[in-house]
């Protein structure tokens, strides 16, 4: 410290941050060993101390600002390791000496890379063992990498009983028991080879040494005992020793030692009962020197005894510094006065000398503790009433005389009676108190709430902060509701109710901490500069003060009045220090005047009126002017103010933080030059964090009413005039030149100081998620939701904290850091980093939160952690008097009001921001836009617009989308290349909405060709979609005609058959247009896809429609253009490689390259080809519905000549004709399969068969054709058949009689008569094949029977007559005639019936058959010599 407060600064200010949620503890309890009989009656005090490392201010030392301190009660050791940079884990351990208290003399120290401890007690001694920081894994977490908390392990984290009592670290100091004298105080070292030594003074005077071997180097522990005494004594005491000669004290009993490592050897001062100091060698073990300390009183000898309730006279060691043996600092304590002593050792010409450097006398109060650095001393003192005073004095010299006491402004209790604004609920106000980050632990409010409740139950204190604030509620308003049941109360009753039982329950949680508040000692690190005050139950932090706070708080100082002048560049005259100095005292006066009520009225007024001028005046006349001593005190300091003006131009700005020159840096950056430098996570921790802010509360808070009571006396010498020596000239300049800075000024710090003490809402889970999805939409997210925090969330326990202190955790640390080491601050060698660099941290940080600059990390992290509603709050107090970022922070509030799903709000404010591009505003155009280089103003808004549209899509508002677009439409310039993604937007939205008639409008005055078909594929596929065909059609869509045709072409082409049908809309378009043919290509088209897509019925059924309208259409157009096209794939045929050969490389490595391409063919499909495939798919589609057979439904398609058998299987014999017509196939399988199906009803009918044979014969009957002759039975299945049968060959029968033939073989194959129906048409066509089949199925008497009606025909026909069966003409002469018989048949017949002559039957058909021919033979010859004779005669 001696850089920063050798100059000017005494001021001190305790920061007191109670630890929200109590720490846990690791427990170890330690069985010592020692007597309950020698222990009981021993009582010692409660110490307390601490020890920072000896690298604690290395950046690259894991041990940087890091500390430990420890207090002792009873026979409890409490160990606490802080860091400044981490939040450590275990850090807290409890060790329990079990019924052995402490003895005192507790010390740490480092060696060979651990940390030992060693702690005595009146019965043992103990060294514990721990590893140093530096053997700990250095956390790879550092707070330039965001969103991650930095944790390191502490050294106590193993801590374990087993180590503790490890029997090479304990040691019983009497294990025999024999102890009959008292030890009166310790102390503890530990030499240079390692070895603890431990000292106890015993009430006899003599000194008990223990020394402890090292861990590496085992062994027994020696006792040794250090006493003053002539030959005969030490005779005498080596023979009976001091420790069993009696328990009378005597005058050389040791009240405070300390033991100091000189190189190899120990040193052990004494500050005795008799007054001397004496200074013991442990090496000799003899007394060096003996100084008598009345010698350095004031009357030499002094023999008045310590003051009561003084701890008697103590020592403490100074900082040797360059000096090999340490200076002393002796307190001595006298019932009338005392004194500290600043002694100095030294070994000169062989000889030990202790030189006194002076001394300082302190105050009437009793000394509870002491510590003291290079140049400093600082006290601990308890007052009559047991209120604690700290006080702080600079070491005398031979140079510099003693300078008087500077008091530490300590933090004061809570009071139990809280200021209660009018328009706040006393529940609200209070629950705010007690649960305000810091104010009281949950230990506290737990015990306080029991105490309420009178409950005997013992509550856990790790209890969440949610269910404890509900808790705490439901009681008070318990209590109230009984106080209030038996009578009715009016408001004002009720609400003096509500405060006395939360007064009642404030003032409980008020005690408690006051008990838990008790301070115990101090302890200073001397290279950081780190002053702490160690309490009962938390750790508090001596901080120094600002300059303003020194002359504002202070008494005047004249030093710091001109640091003022010189902070602000302004020559620090003679004149102008005193106007500086009197204008600050007339400050005072005012601040005394004004009461928290008052100060609280004008802070409400100031943010709710825009002229706060009016409401300090008014606070000015009806207050302070009626105070006539105060006016008098403040006239008589303005008549010594040579120039009131300037004084005040400069207080106010250096109370404008504005004017701070800070170099910064952007985020990235920022990164890399911390992750560099090693000071990344410098003052990082939890712990550092809430000591900066709550340090910057009161800075903050002392600069406001600094600046209210300046604004206050600029209001009072106004009024005053003359009569304070403020002519009219000054009251101008006052008024015109000054009050608007010092207003401003004003304004600023009620801003900060709503930001140090407002609470940060918790965040959700899903609320983080959806707001990085929010910042995402803005490309901003990275730079604005950059944190190593973790924002509580609800129900999570975890204690609350300020907006400060979250920006100070996250972004704003890396700034403060950033700018700290910029400004070379860290890169010099300072010994006292934590004392010299808290002011500056507080002044940028300060600066970073200042409303009226051009930083604006505030609100983008308010943005970033979801604090939307504290960001509402932030803009509105702002929104009137400052016009820095004004534009930006509407920006922010537009994103607020998306938040809370107010969009018509949130677009109004985007719109009104954007007037902040022509102003240029950092944010807006840098982060927002990333725009570096210059641009001009309308492209930059249609950027921004651009922007904001996103945002709104995002949360699906698109009106406001449309609106939006349209506007930076409206600005855009025709070469702005934005400006069809802004009609696009506009299109996608109208069309989204189903503003067709504007989408289309949209579309089409899109400047931009490719988005405008973009659009039009867009809108066609939603008309589609939609089924608004009609609208679809009735667009002109200009020159897009045939773009809508090859948009819907290519869209039928691609998507599924099943679900979208845009053939039939291009069918549509085709016909509107009167493009029969396209219309009929596309239905086609349509017909195909369906049969190899779309299996089943429906698939069939539409294939079947576009067929039929395909054919419909050709049959519009002119015939010559009546036909469409079919692509065939061709599949070129490769020649297999050869056996050893790559088929895709060559044997050179080259890759074979595909020649010959397959080339598309197409096939031109006429009406009749058309009318082909559609009968196929019909008679599919008839099969299906008769049959659902899934492989008729599913499977390929069929062949021709396969569909007819599957028809005439199932009886479909009419379509199958109609198949066979058309593909020219002949008829035989329907013939022979209607045939059998004849055979069989007709066997079935006549054995009465299966009735169900009969009902399917009549469901196929019915499919087909059935003659319409009228009958006068009633006709049964198979004579149905039989008709449709004869109707079929009638209708269908060749001239050789091919369906008769395959008919006949069918029947006769299955042995069944022909029908004479049948066999008479037979007769007439073929009546020799007729009876070939009779003799080929030996039917042999209808074979003869039919041969002899022949024969008879045919002799009948030579006789002239004609015969209509067989077709014969009969016999005319002279007329050529040709005649035939089947002779060869006959033949056959007649070689048949005579193998077959034993039967009569048989012989007698031979007979009729031999005569019959016979007789045609005759006959013919008859007719042939006719014949003959008549042409001879001619001839």
């Amino acid at each position: 410290m001696a850089h920063y407060l050798a100059c000017r600064n005494l001021l001190f200010r305790e920061v007191a941050k109670t630890q929200t949620t109590a720490p846990i503890w690791k427990e170890i309890t330690v069985n010592t060993g020692g007597s309950d009989s020698t222990l009981q009656d021993i009582k010692v005090s409660n110490t307390s101390g601490g020890y920072a490392y000896q690298d604690s201010t290395q950046p690259n030392s894991a041990a940087s600002n890091r500390f430990i301190y420890w207090r002792t009660t009873g026979d409890i050791l409490e160990l606490v390791e802080q860091s400044l940079d981490y939040n450590l884990i275990g850090s807290h351990v409890r060790y329990r000496f079990q019924d052995t208290p402490l003895l005192g003399g507790t010390s740490v120290h480092e060696h060979q890379g651990k940390v030992y401890i060693l702690v005595t007690t009146v019965a043992s001694v103990h060294r514990l063992v721990f590893p140093h920081p530096n053997k700990i894994p250095k956390p790879e977490t550092v707070c330039y990498r965001f969103g991650e908390d930095s944790k390191a392990l502490s050294i106590f984290a193993d801590a374990s009983l087993t180590s503790a009592q490890d029997s090479r670290n304990f040691h019983m100091v009497n294990p025999g028991g024999s102890l009959t004298s008292q030890l009166y105080c310790a102390a503890t070292c530990l030499d240079s080879d390692g070895q603890a030594m431990f000292a106890f003074s015993t009430s006899l005077g003599s000194i008990l040494l223990f020394c402890m071997p090292t861990i590496e180097k085992p062994g027994e522990v020696t006792r040794f005992e250090l006493c003053h005494s002539s030959m005969m004594q030490r005779i005498w005491s080596g023979l009976v020793p001091n420790i069993i000669k009696g328990s009378s004290e005597t005058a050389e009993k040791t009240l405070s030692m300390v033991m100091d490592a000189v190189d190899d050897e120990v040193f052990i001062f004494c500050v005795c009962k008799d007054h001397k100091l004496r200074w013991w060698s442990t090496k000799t073990q003899e007394c060096l020197m003996v100084f008598n300390l009345l010698d350095l009183t004031r009357n030499k000898q002094h023999p008045h005894l310590p003051s009561i309730g003084a701890p008697g006279h103590s020592v403490r060691k100074v900082s040797a510094g360059d000096h090999v043996f340490p200076s002393l600092c002796v307190h001595l304590s006298f019932s009338d006065c005392n004194q500290f002593c600043f002694i100095e050792s030294s070994f000169n010409d062989g000889r030990y000398q202790l030189h006194h450097i002076g001394s300082i006398f302190g105050p009437s109060e009793d000394l509870t503790d002491f510590c003291l650095t290079g140049d400093r001393l600082l006290t601990l003192w308890s007052s009559s009433s047991g209120e604690p005073i700290a006080r702080i004095a600079l070491f005398p010299s031979d140079q510099t005389a003693a300078k008087e006491w500077t008091d530490v402004i300590l933090q004061p209790p809570e009071t139990a009676d809280l200021w209660i604004p009018n328009y706040r609920d006393p529940r609200d106000v209070y629950m705010e108190k007690i649960f305000y980050p810091g104010c009281f632990s949950t230990q506290d409010i737990v015990r306080a709430l029991n105490v309420y409740k009178r409950s005997v139950h013992v509550r856990q204190d790790t209890v969440s902060l949610i269910s404890l604030k509900e808790e705490v509620t439901n009681t008070v308003e318990t209590e109230i509701r009984n106080a209030a049941m038996e009578y009715q109360l009016d408001e004002d009753e009720y609400c003096q109710l509500q405060l006395e039982h939360w007064t009642k329950f404030y003032s409980c949680c008020v005690q408690y901490q006051e008990v838990d508040s008790k301070c115990l000692g101090l302890f200073v690190d001397e290279q950081s500069g780190l002053i702490c005050c160690i309490r009962k139950n938390h750790l508090t932090y001596f901080c120094p003060c600002d300059i303003v706070e020194e002359l504002y708080i202070g008494d005047g100082n004249t030093e710091a009045a001109v640091a003022l002048l010189n902070a602000v560049e302004c020559r620090a005259e003679g004149h102008m220090v005193t106007d500086v100095l009197h204008v600050f005292k007339c400050m005072q006066l005012i601040a005394g005047d004004i009461s928290e009520d008052l100060g609280s009225q004008l802070e409400y007024e100031a943010s709710v009126t825009l002229d706060l001028e009016q409401a300090a005046g008014s606070l000015v006349d009806s207050c302070l002017a009626l105070n006539d001593l105060l006016i008098d005190n403040i006239k008589s300091h303005l008549e010594n103010v040579i120039d009131l003006v300037n004084a005040v131009r400069v207080i106010s700005a250096h109370l404008n933080l504005s004017t701070l020159q800070l170099d910064s840096l952007d985020l990235n950056d920022s990164s890399r030059l911390l992750s560099q430098i090693d000071w990344g996570q410098l003052f990082a921790s939890n712990c550092a964090t809430s000591v900066i802010i709550a340090h910057m509360e009161h800075f903050v808070c002392t600069r406001l009413n600094a600046t209210r009571d300046l604004l206050l006396l600029l209001l009072i010498a106004m009024k005053c005039g003359d009569q304070a020596h403020c002519g009219s000239g000054q009251c101008w300049s006052l008024q015109i030149n000054l009050m608007p800075q010092v207003i401003l000024n004003f304004r600023c710090y009620l801003v900060l100081k709503w930001v140090m003490s407002t609470v940060a809402l918790p965040s959700p889970a899903n609320t983080v998620e959806f707001n990085l999805t929010q910042l995402a939409a803005l490309d901003i997210s990275e730079a604005t939701a950059q944190t190593p925090v973790y924002t509580p969330h609800i129900g999570s326990g975890q204690p609350s904290l300020t907006l400060a202190e979250l920006f100070l955790r996250g972004i704003g640390g890396l700034q403060v850091r950033t700018t700290l080491i910029n400004s070379k601050m860290l890169n010099e060698e300072v010994p006292t980093l934590w004392i010299n660099s808290l002011i500056p941290i507080i002044k940028i940080l300060a600066k970073l939160l200042w409303p009226d600059s051009f930083s604006f990390l505030f609100p983008e992290f308010l943005v970033g952690h979801c604090q939307y509603l504290h960001l509402q709050e932030y803009v509105r107090m702002l929104s009137s008097w400052c016009p820095k970022n004004e534009h930006s922070r509407k920006f922010l509030l537009g994103q607020a009001y998306l938040y809370f799903n107010e969009p018509y709000k949130a677009a109004q404010s985007f719109v009104e921001a954007a007037e902040g591009l022509n102003n240029g505003e950092p944010f807006l155009v840098r982060k927002l836009l990333q725009i570096n280089d210059d641009m001009n103003i309308p492209m930059m808004e249609v950027n921004y617009y651009l922007k904001v549209i996103n945002q709104f899509e995002h949360f699906q508002h698109p009106h406001i989308v449309i609106s939006l677009a349209e506007e930076a439409i409206c600005i855009a310039s025709e070469s702005d290349p934005n400006i069809a993604t802004l009609y696009l937007k506009v299109f996608k939205y109208h069309l989204e909405l189903g503003h067709y008639e504007k989408a289309y409008n949209a579309m089409v005055t899109n400047p931009d060709p490719s988005s405008c078909k973009d659009c039009l594929r867009q809108l066609l596929n939603v008309l589609c979609d939609r089924k608004q065909l009609n609208i679809l059609v009735r667009f002109p869509y200009n020159n897009l005609q045939e773009e809508v045709v090859s948009i819907l072409k290519n869209r039928a082409r691609s998507v599924d058959l099943s679900s979208h049908n845009y053939y039939d809309l291009l069918f549509s378009i085709h016909i509107s247009r009167n493009s029969y043919r396209a219309a009929g290509n596309v239905m086609y088209e349509q017909g195909l896809r369906l049969g190899q897509e779309l299996p089943g019925v429906r698939g069939l059924q539409r294939q079947v429609q576009c067929y039929l309208a395909a054919m419909h259409a050709l049959r519009l157009a002119k015939p010559e253009y009546a036909w469409v096209v079919k692509p065939i794939p061709n599949r070129l045929t490769h020649p297999a490689p050869e056996e050893g050969t790559s088929p895709k490389h060559y044997l050179d490595g080259e890759e074979k390259i595909e020649t010959d391409a397959p080339k598309r063919q197409l096939q031109i499909v006429t009406i009749e080809d058309l009318e082909k495939e559609y009968l196929l798919v019909d008679a599919r589609l008839r099969l299906i519905k008769k049959d659902a057979d899934l492989m008729i439904a599913s499977g390929p398609a069929i062949q021709p000549d396969e569909m007819i058998g599957i028809l005439v299987s199932v009886g479909l014999f009419d379509r199958a004709i109609i198949i066979c017509k058309a593909y020219d196939l002949p008829l035989n399988p329907v013939f022979e399969n209607l045939a059998l199906r004849c055979v069989t009803l007709s066997l079935c009918e006549s054995d009465s068969g299966d009735e169900n044979i009969t009902e399917n014969a009549w469901q196929w009957l019915k499919e087909n054709e059935i003659s319409q002759v009228l009958t006068t039975k009633v006709c049964s299945a198979s004579d149905q058949a039989w008709l449709l049968l004869k109707t079929y060959l009638s209708k269908y029968e060749e001239p050789n009689a091919r369906y008769h033939r395959c008919t006949a073989i069918k029947l006769l194959s299955h042995n069944y008569q022909l029908p004479t129906w049948f066999v008479n048409p037979y007769k007439t066509l073929d009546v020799a094949e007729l009876i070939r089949l009779y003799i080929s199925f030996d039917k042999l008497e209808e074979a003869v029977a039919v041969t002899l009606e022949y024969l008879d025909a045919v002799l009948g026909t030579l006789q002239g007559q004609d015969n209509h069966l067989y077709r014969l003409k009969g016999y005319i002469i002279n007329k050529p005639f040709s005649l035939w018989i089947p002779l060869t048949s006959i033949d056959q017949i007649f070689v048949t019936l005579q193998e077959e002559n034993h039967n009569s039957r048989y012989k007698e058909l031979h007979d009729l058959l031999m005569t019959s021919v016979n007789t045609y033979k005759r006959k013919v010859m008859e007719l042939t010599q006719f014949v003959n004779s008549q042409c001879t005669v001619q001839s």
